[in-house]
Formats: C-alpha cells, structure tokens, sequence
C-alpha cells in the first residue's frame, strides 16, 4: 500500500514538468519510464497543460516549419521544422497534436511537436476527399480523423 502512494505521489509530481523534461526523466529507471508512458499518466498530464495558462502556444504554420507562440505575451518561443511527412492539407488539431492530408499519396500525418514524433497512415480509398476533420472523441478519449470520400 506504502509502494502505492509513493507512486501516485510521483505521479502527480511528474504531471506538473515540461514534456521535454519528461523525457529526459524516462531514463532515470524504468519505474519512470513506466508510470510516464501510461495512458492513465498522459490524460493527467495533458488536462493540467491544458488547464495552465502558462502553457497556451499557438502554432503558426510557415511553409517548411512551425513556429510556437506564447498565447498570452504573444512573441515567438520555438521554431520548430516540420517532419517530412507532415506535408499537404493541414486537417486540425487536438490536445497538441497536429494532423495533415496529403491528397496526393493518400497519406495521412499526425505530429506531436513537443515530442518531435509523427505517424503516418496510408489510406486504401477510392475517391477524393471532400471533407475532413480531425479531434479526440469525449465518449472513448480517442483521436479520430474523419474524411468524407466521393466517388469518381
């Protein structure tokens, strides 16, 4: 029981750091790596990012990169370069993830700038997208992108 409390205590600490300090703290053991990468941990920490005014970035997109901007004293805090498959529509974003549509290859692009990761998904459709919209869903707390496909 002692074992828990310790833990939940570190978690709360954790949930309160940067994301890049996050990462670096997942190598201090694999106890931390553990209690950051739950999804339980994630949700906590993006609803007190969420809930801290120091925290509000806009992302302004330039052709080739990003730049973040403080929402509240509204100058330029990071330049961040676009991955490469980040290129095409840009759809949305949601809970500081950011989502592309290359019509042309039929690829779709989620990015995380704070981590530097992506994910690309290849779609298998006919048609052309008409509409598309990308968000997380309150009911199951999962990202779902949307496209409207009509027939050729």
């Amino acid at each position: 029981m002692l074992q828990k409390f310790h833990e939940d205590l570190l978690e709360q600490i954790l949930s309160h750091l940067q994301v890049k300090d996050l990462l670096r703290f997942k190598s201090v053991s694999k106890k931390w790596n553990s209690i950051i990468s739950t999804p339980r941990f994630i949700h906590l920490h993006l609803n007190k990012s969420i809930s801290s005014p120091s925290h509000h970035r806009i992302f302004m997109p330039y052709p080739k990169s990003f730049r973040a901007v403080d929402f509240h004293r509204m100058d330029v805090q990071d330049h961040l370069p676009r991955p490469e498959e980040a290129v095409g529509t840009f759809i949305g974003s949601s809970g500081g993830l950011i989502c592309y549509l290359n019509k042309l290859t039929r690829r779709i692009c989620v990015w995380n700038p704070s981590l530097r990761l992506s994910k690309t998904l290849d779609l298998s459709i006919q048609g052309s997208v008409s509409f598309f919209w990308f968000g997380r869903e309150s009911a199951d707390d999962e990202y779902k992108v949307v496209l409207g496909i009509r027939s050729n």
